[in-house]
């Protein structure tokens, strides 16, 4: 087996690598700390509220979301991947996305009306104005944001994401309580973007100047534009299975739908996020190394494997137990969702980092004609709701999202000169790994009927011969990680040792 060194020798100095570490490890903990908020706060708004609020809700946000990427135009992409900005160009991109954005709260609230009665839930429109002013807060935050991550100050966008999780869940949960409906969950995004607004304006102590050129925005055009339409295809095809449902089924579908999601998000927040938060104002600075790339590439690729199938293995085994447990039996149906999502949910994680890779090496027409193939291949799939309903379709959506994968590949492939087959290696040895322990413990825990007992000891199995063979494999992503681990132990007791009494 290949030896394993620290996954940041890539860097050209200490001090990066140091920087680098640390900002992983608070971006993690961040997220880690604003899941746990998020996790408890959808508990008790998913056992106060029901499916269908859940539904109508699920609608209200694709809807703002879609929309929201006309405020972005790719300008954060933009500012991230340079190397240098300008006070002028930040000025004038922050005007430019503040007035896209009152423009198109102007087209919503004159436009909601039309949206309740295509959907026929009545007050959606009424619920779609509140929202809307996620599209001035989030434009006001995009420049200030998109500075942290560029220095990798991901300890104060940890603490900003988490205290806005904490403030707007108190809030969310409070309302529910008091019989507010899906009010509490628009209130709650809407609190939650207050908080990061302000929190991002003072710890980034950026304030626009009294400049507007767009002349000087046409580097970060040139990039930002192929990132807009790359972003604006990838936002439609996340959203348009959310629009198809709560069109042609029940809303309490789309409602369980909603809630399958969410789990399906602890497998892409926790084995992707950190990572592409790094990986992509890291590779932006080693863009020209490409050996740098590739040796780093390949550290997060192992890495984020590893988690994702961790993560796969227990979900999947305990998706019935976790929805009965939290939710309460009215969402059972939720766990048959996500037991298809689960099974090609490595794959968002692993594709994140692989577009990341593109997009950060600058590459943004590269970028752009492969996010415009993959689009091309997830279509079909949209088609199987006319014949099938939600079931095939997500049958059909995680066929296509393994050929898209292997598309990533292709495209890293010609950045890199790293071989499809070496990048197929390192993903899926960890996914035999997850099948085999995954097999076993189903069998094992089979009659096992207290769901409690049930979620406990599949949980424990899986995980123990999950780790036990990939420890006995040496494989890569697990050193990686386990390495990571024992430094940061070390290096917190050597300064609580160090420290004076």
């Amino acid at each position: 087996m290949e030896s394993v060194e620290s996954p940041l020798e890539s860097m050209p100095s200490a001090e990066p690598r140091s920087s680098v570490a640390r900002a992983a490890i608070w971006d993690f903990g961040g997220r880690l700390a604003n899941y746990v908020v998020l996790f408890v706060v959808g508990v008790v708004l998913t056992r106060l509220l029901s499916p269908a609020e859940f539904g109508a809700f699920a609608i209200v946000l694709s809807v703002i979301t879609f929309s929201s990427i006309f405020i972005d135009l790719g300008f954060r992409s933009a500012i991230v991947q340079s190397q240098g900005t300008t006070q002028e160009q930040l000025s004038t991109v922050f005007y430019l996305n503040l007035a896209l954005a009152v423009v198109i709260f102007a087209v919503f609230i004159g436009g909601a009306g039309y949206i309740e009665r295509f959907y026929a839930i009545s007050g959606l429109r009424n619920y779609i104005w509140a929202a809307s002013l996620l599209f001035v807060i989030n434009a006001l935050a995009l420049i200030p944001g998109g500075l942290l991550q560029k220095e990798l100050r991901l300890k104060a966008l940890s603490l900003i994401n988490t205290s806005a999780a904490a403030i707007s869940g108190g809030i969310a949960i409070t309302l529910a309580l008091l019989g507010f409906g899906i009010w509490t969950l628009v209130a709650q995004q809407v609190i939650s973007a207050l908080v990061i607004l302000i929190g991002t304006l003072v710890l980034s102590r950026w304030l626009p100047s009294f400049s507007f050129n767009p002349a000087a925005i046409k580097s970060l055009w040139h990039f930002g534009v192929r990132m807009f339409l790359s972003g604006f295809l990838e936002t439609v095809f996340t959203r348009l299975d959310v629009f198809i449902i709560g069109k042609i089924f029940p809303i309490q579908t789309l409602g369980y739908y909603n809630r399958a999601q969410s789990l399906d998000g602890l497998v892409r927040n926790f084995s992707s996020s950190t990572t592409a938060s790094v990986a992509f104002p890291v590779i932006a600075k080693m863009a020209a190394d490409t050996e740098a790339v590739r040796t780093f590439y390949l550290r997060c690729l192992n890495a984020i494997s590893f988690i994702a199938f961790l993560l796969i293995g227990v979900l999947f085994l305990t998706c019935f137990d976790i929805v009965t447990i939290l939710f309460t039996d009215k969402w059972v149906e939720v766990g048959y969702f996500f037991r298809i999502m689960a099974v090609t949910g490595f794959v968002y994680p692993i594709s994140a980092l692989m577009v990341n890779l593109i997009a950060a090496r600058g590459n943004a027409a590269a970028f752009l004609k492969l996010e415009t193939w993959k689009k091309a291949i997830l279509f079909p799939a949209y088609l199987s709701f006319i014949v099938g309903g939600v079931y095939l379709f997500l049958v059909a959506l995680g066929v296509a999202y393994l050929i898209a994968l292997g598309l990533n590949a292709y495209f890293v492939r010609k950045e890199t000169a790293i071989t499809i087959s070496a990048q197929w290696i390192a993903i899926y040895r960890y996914g035999l790994v997850a099948i085999l322990g995954t097999g076993a413990v189903f069998g094992l825990t089979y009659y096992l009927t207290n769901m409690y007992l049930h979620l406990v000891v599949s949980s424990v199995l899986f995980a123990g011969i999950y780790l036990l063979f990939c420890y006995k494999l040496k494989l890569p992503g697990f050193l990686e990680i386990y390495a990571r681990i024992i430094a940061f132990y070390n290096d917190k007791r050597y300064a609580n040792i160090s420290s004076p009494a």
